[in-house]
């Protein structure tokens, strides 16, 4: 009996002890930790906490690093104001329809049908778009509109009607070029004698005016077009009569670029979150924008401080440390 009882004694002082060992592994506090520790620990989680709150409050008064202003409606009213923004094409200026609710939303297939149904049958009725690709003027586009097709077609009309009519003044030995010209114009026939519709020419011009509207083109092609405007805003008119063309490598205009491509990248980024090559491509961006306004300010500080609510910017966004995230 005194044997077993010592037995299970022992057992029972092992499980003890063993119970002691493994208590220092649980996340709780254990009871061997120290007053000196347990005050300790209290303090970090404290500070941690404190360290949180004091960057919290930073950031809250700094503007967003990517948009260069605040994250609020102050801040978007700021960038609707300044000058890029009323200089670049946005989606919601191309296509309105599609920027409405969910059911007022138009499809690819009702836009062309639409287009095909509102096909003119005359020049006159064939209209200069609003938003021309190909960094394409007015006036150019007016002339591939309206000015080449009439003049096609009158030159069709007139090839015809000399090939079918015997021109009596022809065979007039007095008669002068002068008055061929001015009897070709009172004698043309019309175009329906010659099977010239022009409905064909008016067709052709809108599928003209379809390939230069920007509202058909692609990303590129958009793209494209904010470059150039960017480019025309920002560059010193005195600088291009003494170059080719308008100083590129302006710091303004560079500026300008990198801010619409950031701000591009920005809404692609909002409905991608897991886009994370294009991501790293905002950091870069972002740190070239400050260092080419850095460089300005160091340059010339007037056009520094010029600049910066034209390219809807603050001053924290590009000074000191940036951190995006």
């Amino acid at each position: 009996m005194n044997l077993l009882q010592l037995e299970r004694n022992r057992s029972q002082s092992l499980v003890q002890s063993f119970g002691r060992w493994t208590r220092s592994f649980h996340q709780s506090s254990t009871r061997n930790e120290s007053t000196r520790e347990r005050r300790a620990r209290a303090v970090k989680v404290k500070n941690l906490a404190k360290r949180q709150a004091e960057r919290a409050r930073l950031t809250s008064d700094r503007p967003h690093p990517v948009l260069g202003l605040m994250d609020n409606q102050a801040g978007d009213q700021a960038w609707k104001t300044s000058k890029l923004y009323s200089v670049l094409v946005r989606q919601d200026q191309l296509h309105p329809e599609l920027s409405g609710p969910e059911g007022a939303k138009e499809s690819m297939a009702q836009r062309g049908t639409r287009q095909a149904a509102a096909t003119p049958n005359s020049l006159e009725k064939v209209k200069v778009p609003e938003y021309l690709a190909f960094g394409l003027k007015p006036s150019t586009a007016d002339h591939l509109l309206h000015t080449l097709p009439d003049l096609t077609l009158r030159d069709e009309i007139e090839d015809k009607s000399k090939m079918d009519r015997n021109w009596d003044m022809q065979m007039s030995p007095t008669a002068t070029a002068v008055d061929v010209t001015r009897a070709i114009r009172h004698i043309v026939p019309s175009s329906a004698a010659y099977g010239i519709s022009e409905n064909q020419a008016a067709a052709s011009a809108s599928a003209i005016s379809r390939i230069i509207d920007l509202r058909n083109a692609n990303a590129r092609g958009v793209a494209f077009e904010n470059r150039r405007r960017c480019i025309e805003a920002f560059a010193d008119p005195k600088n291009v009569v003494n170059q080719k063309g308008p100083d590129t490598g302006r710091p303004e205009v560079q500026a300008a670029l990198l801010t619409a491509k950031i701000r591009n990248l920005w809404d692609h980024l909002k409905a991608h979150s897991k886009d994370i090559h294009n991501r790293r491509s905002l950091r870069m961006l972002v740190h070239q924008r400050a260092k080419i306004l850095k460089y300005l300010r160091r340059k010339d500080p007037l056009r520094y401080e010029a600049v910066l609510p034209q390219l809807g910017l603050e001053k924290s966004a590009v000074e000191g440390e940036i951190v995006v995230r």
